[in-house]
């Protein structure tokens, strides 16, 4: 049974279909450990346990992690916890699923570039995807731009229609891959710089070095070109120019 509960922001999969692309799109095997965020019902849950050798669930809401409780006896390989996924630790896991509420996508990317597992496969909103993967200087391109760049190779996998959900969605929806290529250890810290950076968007690099110094709200590297403006900063030297306002080392 798939509960009609969206306290969280919820679209639970209905489609079997889009439950095995998914996993498809994951390349998960029998040897590996999963991490998945928000249990719902526990449809999802089922085929990563039949696919895996352990599954570490978690669901925030009460009410549906008593319902996937009840709908996952039998599975040895699997443990549910109800409790907030992105304040747990997934180092030791292979691979991170989820389809999340499309609320959690911006604190996810933040939790996920802290964490050593390899690799994840979510469902996401397509307009947030579009942010992660926004070149330089285009109007999309932002801190989580940055981050996601920085940290991950970003694979765009199948849009999913509306449909597949309960209730559906108003937005699309798309399958998307991220696979590690560094970890940010520190990235709480350095979203609050690049947030902090990007908020003089337009503005140059001269400028911007002028404006932080009035406010004493830190420094920027030395870039050879200050007439650049701060939308025009690839990811390595937006993560440097974070690292430096913030006073952190990574």
């Amino acid at each position: 049974m798939v509960l009609r509960h969206t306290k969280w922001g919820q679209h639970f999969i209905i489609s079997q279909e889009l439950i095995d692309r998914l996993l498809e799109f994951a390349s998960i095997n029998r040897r590996e450990r999963i991490f998945e965020i928000g249990t719902g019902d526990g449809r999802l849950t089922r085929s990563i346990a039949q696919r895996c050798s352990y599954v570490l669930s978690y669901e925030l809401d009460k009410l549906l992690f008593n319902t996937a409780c009840n709908n996952m006896k039998g599975y040895t390989n699997l443990k549910i916890i109800n409790g907030d996924a992105l304040k747990a630790d997934a180092d030791d896991f292979d691979c991170v699923v989820s389809s999340l509420p499309y609320y959690l996508s911006g604190k996810f990317i933040e939790w996920f570039a802290r964490q050593k597992v390899p690799r994840a496969v979510l469902i996401i909103q397509k307009d947030f995807f579009d942010k992660l993967a926004a070149n330089v200087g285009e109007r999309k391109y932002g801190p989580h731009s940055v981050i996601a760049q920085y940290c991950f190779r970003l694979t765009k996998g199948d849009l999913v229609p509306n449909g597949m959900f309960t209730p559906p969605p108003r937005v699309t929806s798309v399958i998307v891959r991220f696979d590690r290529k560094v970890r940010l250890e520190k990235a709480r810290d350095i979203s609050v710089g690049l947030k902090m950076l990007f908020s003089f968007r337009g503005k140059t690099i001269r400028a911007t070095e002028k404006l932080l110094k009035k406010s004493s709200q830190g420094a920027l590297p030395e870039f050879p070109n200050k007439n650049m403006r701060v939308e025009e900063l690839d990811p390595n030297q937006a993560i440097l120019a974070a690292t430096m306002i913030r006073g952190v080392v990574d």
